[in-house]
C-alpha cells in the first residue's frame, strides 16, 4: 500500500502547475527512460516534467489500470492528454509556440520501480506514435530537424558545408 500512496502522491504533484516538488518522491540516482530518446537523470525529468506542465497545463497520464508486479514494481496503464496552451520549450529545441491543440497520445505502460520509500527508475513503454515522438508529431514538429539539432548534426545544407573537413584535408 506505501508504493500505491507514493504514486497517489506522484500522480498529484504532476498536476501541479509546477511540478518541481517530484523531487522529494525521487531517489537520488533516479532515472526515466523509455518514452524520450535518452535517460533523464532526477534533475532532467523533473525539468521536463516541468517544460511539459508549462506546455500543456492540464496534462495528465489518465491511468486506467495497476498492477503489483512485486519485486518493487508496479506498472501502470496510461493515456498520456493535455492541452498545448503554452509555448514548449526545451533544452536543444527551438521552442514550440502554443497551438490550442489537444493531444491525446497512444496508451502507454509504465513500469515503476522503488528503492528505499522512493521512487528509483521510471520506464515508460510506448507504441507507435506514442511518447515524446508522438507528442512532437501532434504538435506538427519536425522530428529529423529536432533529433539532429539534439544530436548536434548540421540541419541545412549550409551547415554541412560549413562543418565538412576541407578535401584537402581529408586526403592527406
Amino acid at each position: 500500500m506505501e508504493k500505491l500512496n507514493l504514486l497517489k502522491a506522484v500522480a498529484a504533484e504532476l498536476e501541479m502547475e509546477n511540478p518541481r516538488g517530484l523531487a522529494r518522491y525521487l531517489s537520488d540516482d533516479f532515472v526515466y527512460s523509455g518514452a524520450i530518446p535518452e535517460p533523464l537523470s532526477k534533475h532532467q525529468y523533473i525539468e521536463f516534467m516541468a517544460a511539459i506542465k508549462q506546455a500543456l497545463p492540464d496534462w495528465s497520464y489518465a491511468i486506467e489500470a495497476i498492477k503489483d508486479l512485486g519485486h518493487n514494481v508496479i506498472r501502470l496503464l496510461v493515456q498520456p492528454q493535455g492541452t498545448h496552451m503554452g509555448d514548449l520549450i526545451l533544452p536543444g529545441m527551438e521552442p514550440i509556440s502554443a497551438t490550442g491543440a489537444r493531444l491525446v497520445l497512444p496508451h502507454e505502460i509504465v513500469d515503476y520501480t522503488f528503492k528505499d520509500h522512493k521512487i528509483l527508475e521510471i520506464v515508460s513503454w510506448t507504441s507507435s506514435g506514442g511518447g515524446f515522438s508522438g507528442l512532437l508529431t501532434q504538435l506538427g514538429a519536425d522530428l529529423t530537424r529536432i533529433f539532429w539539432s539534439m544530436l548536434g548534426l548540421p540541419q541545412t545544407e549550409r551547415e554541412t558545408r560549413e562543418r565538412a573537413p576541407a578535401r584537402e584535408a581529408v586526403l592527406a
